[in-house]
């Protein structure tokens, strides 16, 4: 009688959840030959999330739909977006399930996508809808003290380095479909880091990804893909000190365990980011008082 304890098979568990999500695809497939083409892609968003609700902690909130400032200026439709689940993830729901979040609640935001296809250009018009939101969203920064403790730093926007609360973003394609990296080689050699995704996981094909590189950066560990240069303050400190870095397409496993170690990977990179990241609470007061301005008040006593 052995006295071993089991091994968790981690392996199994990421292929199940991959599995999952091209479960998804193919039953999209089967809705999309009846010409329901928004019903095709839900069925592989909501999947997703679902996915990302169970591995998550209860911490996050993940939803989907458009991310509102303090302005009332609003995103694109983004089909995941996580967010504090601490007091009020959701500014509120429309009858279609539609959320909108405010700003300063959201971590990440993803694009989903079933079959990776040339012609659609899907990543630069991702890019697009980022820089949108990066320059025309606004949120107060924020600053982690030694001691955990947070301070914000008025107005700064998305787009300043340096914040304790970058916003994070992925593209996830369930099949690479006709991915060629020259397809997006000029976006990334020309375009700067902070606007492009930080994260672009093929599932069956592979995950581009920035790795550091120089002092510290050696070696083929997965700690040695950072989120992209100066995302955090600790990130610009390091760089300062000698240390550089570029973007990489990876394969990640072998032929018969690839979809689940690119999906580990892109496990992995988002749970770090959203371990680092220090949120502001979201000011309730007044996103509803730049709706409804006072009017007239009478005294009663």
């Amino acid at each position: 009688m052995t006295t071993d304890s089991p091994k968790l098979e981690l392996e199994k568990i990421l292929l199940g959840d991959a599995a999952e999500i091209i479960a998804a695809r193919e039953k999209a497939i089967l809705i999309h030959h009846t010409r329901d083409i928004d019903a095709a892609g839900d069925e592989v968003e909501l999947v997703v999330r679902d996915v990302l609700r169970r591995k998550l902690s209860q911490i996050y909130y993940v939803g989907h739909g458009h991310i509102v400032d303090l302005n009332w200026t609003s995103s694109p439709q983004l089909d995941v977006i996580i967010a504090d689940n601490a007091g009020a993830p959701i500014l509120f729901q429309a009858k279609n399930g539609t959320q909108y979040f405010p700003y300063e609640s959201v971590f990440a935001v993803g694009e989903i996508k079933s079959t990776y296809r040339k012609s659609e250009r899907h990543v630069h018009k991702f890019f697009d809808v980022l820089t949108r939101i990066r320059s025309t969203l606004k949120r107060e920064g924020v600053l982690r003290h030694g001691d955990g403790s947070l301070s914000l730093r008025m107005e700064l926007p998305e787009s300043t380095y340096g914040n304790d609360n970058p916003l994070f973003s992925f593209m996830l394609f369930v099949d690479g479909g006709d991915f060629d990296i020259e397809d997006i080689k000029e976006l990334y050699a020309n375009e700067q880091p902070r606007h492009l995704p930080n994260l672009l996981c093929l599932l069956n094909k592979g995950v581009v990804a920035y790795k550091t590189e120089g002092a510290w950066g050696t070696g083929e560990s997965w700690s040695y893909f950072s989120l992209h240069p100066g995302l955090f303050r600790e990130r610009n400190l390091t760089l300062q000190s000698g240390q550089t870095g570029h973007w990489y397409f990876n394969r990640f496993g072998t032929d018969e365990n690839r979809i689940a170690a690119n999906f580990g990977f892109f496990y992995t990179i988002l749970s770090s980011f959203l371990q680092q990241c220090a949120l502001s609470e979201p000011r309730m007061t007044e996103y509803m008082e730049r709706v409804f301005s006072e009017n007239d008040a009478v005294v009663i006593e």
